[in-house]
């Protein structure tokens, strides 16, 4: 299995985040460390939960499931959300529905990072899309003990179901898509996917709710020991 580096291995060897990643961050405090601000957001349809979290750097501070797809419904909620803890700042993944709830969010003055987690990475030698480099990015974070232990198991059930594939000589990782996650956890990873959003989207947002260009996260040659 290891050799043919198949989707359905049945073992973690291709989880992108073990539970021992997760377990390891048990008892650590950030709350004093907060820099970007930012609220996540994955619409979805189908039944599919819509997730969007509010974050302070690397802390969820609030949270909220909806089962909506009326795209302005969504936004509403968001807006009330963006009061509630003065952040104007959104990460939202734009596929399907999710162009509308940006589209409206901008026009109503809210800085809005669009995600499409099917375009390029910025180095397509290491990562298939964005969506790779993404939860990459999260995995970084994790290891490095600098995200809060989630307080939610579904949450943690999706984080640590995700696999991934090497695809080639160069050491270029592709995830594997929410369909195949979606069949084997009986639901889509969408609080994954939203949290994931928010940890991503605050190196890119400033104290003082700026925008600004994103900086280079170090590198690692070598994750799997």
């Amino acid at each position: 299995r290891f050799v043919l580096n198949n989707w359905d291995c049945e073992d973690d060897a291709f989880i992108l985040i073990p539970l021992k990643y997760i377990e390891a961050l048990k008892g650590i405090n950030l709350y004093e460390r907060i820099q970007g601000r930012v609220i996540s957001c994955d619409p979805s349809t189908g039944g599919d939960e819509c997730v969007i979290y509010v974050f302070y750097n690397s802390v969820v501070i609030d949270k909220l499931y909806l089962y909506e797809r009326d795209t302005m419904k969504i936004v509403g909620h968001l807006m009330l959300l963006s009061a509630k803890h003065n952040i104007n700042n959104f990460a939202v993944d734009v596929i399907g529905i999710g162009q509308g709830v940006c589209d409206r969010l901008s026009e109503l003055g809210k800085r809005v990072y669009a995600i499409r987690s099917s375009n390029a990475s910025s180095d397509t030698n290491k990562f298939y899309n964005l969506r790779t480099e993404m939860w990459w990015y999260t995995m970084q974070r994790i290891m490095d003990k600098e995200i809060p232990y989630p307080q939610d198991d579904e949450l943690i059930r999706q984080l640590t179901s995700i696999k991934y594939k090497v695809m080639n000589s160069n050491g270029q990782i592709r995830l594997e898509g929410k369909d195949e996650t979606k069949k084997r956890l009986g639901r889509s990873p969408d609080r994954a996917d939203s949290f994931v959003y928010g940890i991503w989207a605050t190196r890119f947002m400033h104290p003082g709710n700026r925008i600004f260009e994103p900086q280079k996260y170090r590198d690692l040659s070598v994750v799997y020991g």
